[in-house]
């Protein structure tokens, strides 16, 4: 009697530990391959996300397309990436620029975020080909392609897709469908960009 005892506890703790198992595999392959949800922390896209940062701390949940490819992105997606300065920290961004377009980047007004090189005038910028020009909404508080310049496309981590927290919120995240702005403006070029002759065999 009690050997099946400890027989059907052990049977119904495998089950239980392949279970569990399973599923955090499962959670993990999702959240790394599929989709991730991110708080966008900090005012550098207000008003499009966590509007009431600096008033309330609150940020908005912010669910991200991993499987997005990032050549397929449109101006004004907003990803979020690995950002150059800080490699070990997610950022998120809105797409300002494509491979091939040329940005008109104005003065950096003094004080603003970014470093040593505040009120540096980028003028024009030719995107270079498998990088994109990022920038924050709330540009005076955001540290983006106005400081360190475009930003390869290995970087991106995904493209925003909906707000899921908080329920006040819900809703399709702010992309190229909407009317967004930004300070900087970039202008397409009049024919589709090539691979550059370097990156081919």
């Amino acid at each position: 009697m009690a050997s099946a005892l400890r027989g059907a506890f052990r049977g119904k703790g495998l089950k239980i530990s392949y279970g569990t198992i399973t599923g955090l595999s499962f959670f993990l392959f999702m959240r790394d391959s599929v989709v991730e949800v991110t708080n966008v922390h900090g005012p550098s896209m207000a008003p499009s996300f966590s509007p009431t940062f600096h008033e309330t701390g609150r940020m908005d949940c912010v669910l991200f397309n991993r499987l997005h490819d990032p050549r397929f992105l449109r101006r004004g997606d907003v990803v979020s990436l690995w950002a150059p300065h800080k490699p070990e920290q997610l950022s998120i961004k809105r797409v300002v620029g494509l491979p091939g377009d040329m940005v008109v980047v104005g003065r950096r007004p003094k004080g603003r975020a970014g470093g040593e090189d505040q009120g540096v005038n980028w003028g024009k910028v030719r995107v270079p080909w498998n990088h994109v020009w990022i920038e924050g909404d709330n540009w005076r508080e955001s540290v983006d392609s106005t400081t360190f310049g475009p930003v390869p496309m290995g970087l991106i981590n995904g493209r925003a897709e909906y707000v899921v927290w908080p329920p006040s919120r819900w809703g399709t995240a702010s992309n190229a469908d909407s009317d967004f702005k930004t300070r900087s403006k970039a202008i397409p070029p009049k024919s589709r960009p090539t691979i550059p002759a370097e990156f081919l065999d």
